[in-house]
Parts: structure tokens; C-alpha cells; sequence
């Protein structure tokens, strides 16, 4: 999942992650959900301090990484890859043991007017299963925030939200 800690100066803290062009979360502090996403994507984060001093002590923590703002700055930005979830190749097989011979029947032809099965087409990724929340606070009133995956809608809500 990903999850922002809390601060003394969350407040200040505000953040966006696009994975593959598509913004998939964006938020402030503090904040827990899972995300779901594709192995091997390209993730983009920009942080944001109201105040240019740094988050102080609040960790950006999800997807693999575990990222805070250095103090000085407005925005800052870091790039990552999400891990792949699975072995790139299955194990090995066991040698198959071999059969023994036995009479093959002579190939048959279909008449023309017997439709073929459809060719399966291959499987998409399997995607990751990550968390998100946003607790309540003094301030929740003012939190809006929705969730866009591969063009789509998937979630919206404010705070608190689980």
C-alpha cells in the first residue's frame, strides 16, 4: 500500500503519483490505501512543501520506495519502477516420462461449414494490490481527491476515507 506518515507540520505536505502517464493517487498527510498496478510501470512523484522546509520527518512509503523532501524546496520529484510481483520465468518442467507406442487413427478433415474455436489471446499482467486511506482531521472538510486508472474512474472520495 502506499502510506504518508503524520507531522507535526502535515499540513504542509501535499503529493501526486502518475505510473505510466496516468495520475493514480495524489494526496497529502497522513494517508494509507492500496493501489493497484502493473509490474515493470513507470512511476513518476512530485512532492510538495507549502513552505520550502522540508517534510520534516514524514515518509512517503509504498510501491517499494521510501521517499521524504528535502528541506529548500517547493517541489521536488523522484522516479521509480514498481517491482515485478512474479519470477520473470516459470521453473522448469520435469522431463516428461516417456509413453508408450500406441496405434495413431488417420487425421480427420472438418466439412467447411464447422467453425474454428477462437484463437485466446494473451493474459494481461497481473496487477499488485496496494492500500490507500485518508484520516480524519481538523481540516478534512477541505479534502477532495479521485483515482483514474488506465483512463478510468476507479475512486473518489475525501477524508476520512478507507
Amino acid at each position: 500500500g502506499v502510506t504518508v506518515d503524520d507531522g507535526e507540520f502535515a499540513y504542509e505536505v501535499h503529493w501526486e503519483l502518475e505510473c505510466d502517464g496516468d495520475k493514480e493517487l495524489f494526496g497529502g498527510a497522513p494517508f494509507e490505501r492500496a493501489i493497484w498496478l502493473s509490474p515493470s510501470s513507470s512511476c513518476k512523484l512530485t512532492m510538495r512543501d507549502d513552505f520550502e522546509n522540508g517534510w520534516g520527518g514524514i515518509y512517503w512509503r509504498g510501491i517499494g520506495q521510501i521517499l521524504t523532501m528535502d528541506e529548500g524546496l517547493f517541489e521536488q520529484i523522484h522516479t521509480f519502477t514498481v517491482p515485478d510481483a512474479l519470477p520473470s520465468s516459470p521453473p522448469p518442467s520435469p522431463p516428461a516420462l516417456p509413453l508408450p507406442p500406441s496405434p495413431s487413427p488417420p487425421p480427420r478433415l472438418l466439412p467447411p461449414d464447422v467453425p474454428l474455436p477462437p484463437l485466446l489471446s494473451p493474459s494481461p499482467p497481473p496487477a499488485l494490490r496496494f492500500g490507500v486511506t485518508v484520516d480524519d482531521g481538523e481540516f478534512a472538510y477541505e479534502v477532495h481527491w479521485e483515482l483514474e486508472c488506465d483512463g478510468d474512474k476507479e475512486l473518489f472520495g475525501g477524508a476520512p476515507f478507507e
